[in-house]
């Protein structure tokens, strides 16, 4: 019962550290308020979101992307994981890159264990290399871990493919700046790039408005999470 009590009250303390970071950004807090029982009832044991197949978006990107997906999609992904599952069962074809070998590995056997086919999964490790491209676009967060290694194979997977060969790009993964950019290359008129966390501040005035237009926005709960972030969606219209 003790850790019953902690748990919820740890959980409370959590929400509202969210609600400040939240009015530092000047976001409207009552929709956030409302959050709380869901934000309760997700969060008081931990979950595995592999299992679940649920992406690491805001509830209402993943709504959107409920009433958007149809079968044989083709979407590309950076970063994988629930997303992946997602995608998979929703019977899309699907390119995933990866960067890290051991998640990499977890998410393929799920992967296999669900039984289709329609997911190419790709393992891009970055590279050790002081002296590779400087641009902080293509370096990882230097506390991470991964201080002077170069992400510019993984960013590059997309460019693969034919130009403008996809329906859709969720974007949540390493380097997002540059993958990003490689991304509205590729992404077919019509078709939708999502961005995660897109209120970062880097982030700011990267899509070219003259080729895309924002059809979704949100900042508020993510399913089963403690924090809250913003995910964003773009429509390409060139």
């Amino acid at each position: 019962m003790y850790l019953k009590r902690y748990r919820f009250h740890s959980l409370i303390h959590q929400f509202y550290k969210e609600l400040i970071v939240a009015k530092g950004k000047g976001k409207d807090l009552m929709p956030l308020f409302r959050c709380l029982p869901l934000y309760l009832k997700q969060n008081r044991v931990k979950s595995n979101r592999l299992s679940l197949g649920i992406p690491w978006l805001t509830r209402g990107a993943v709504k959107f992307l409920d009433n958007t997906i149809i079968s044989q999609m083709r979407v590309f992904e950076y970063g994988s994981g629930a997303s992946t599952i997602y995608f998979q069962n929703r019977d899309t074809i699907v390119c995933s890159v990866e960067h890290d070998k051991t998640w990499y590995q977890i998410v393929k056997n799920k992967l296999e264990l669900n039984g289709s086919n329609n997911v190419d999964l790709i393992l891009s490790e970055p590279v050790f290399s002081p002296t590779a491209l400087r641009d902080d676009i293509l370096q990882s967060n230097k506390n991470d871990g991964y201080k002077n290694f170069d992400f510019s194979g993984y960013s590059q997977v997309v460019l693969n493919f034919p130009h403008k060969y996809f329906d859709l790009i969720l974007i949540d993964g390493r380097v997002r700046l540059e993958c990003l950019k490689n991304s509205m290359k590729m992404i077919k008129k019509g078709g939708l790039i999502i961005l995660d966390n897109s209120d970062r501040y880097e982030y700011k005035n990267i899509i070219d408005m003259h080729k895309f237009k924002l059809v979704f926005q949100e900042y508020g709960l993510v399913e089963y999470d403690l924090f809250f972030a913003e995910t964003s969606i773009f429509e390409a219209i060139y």
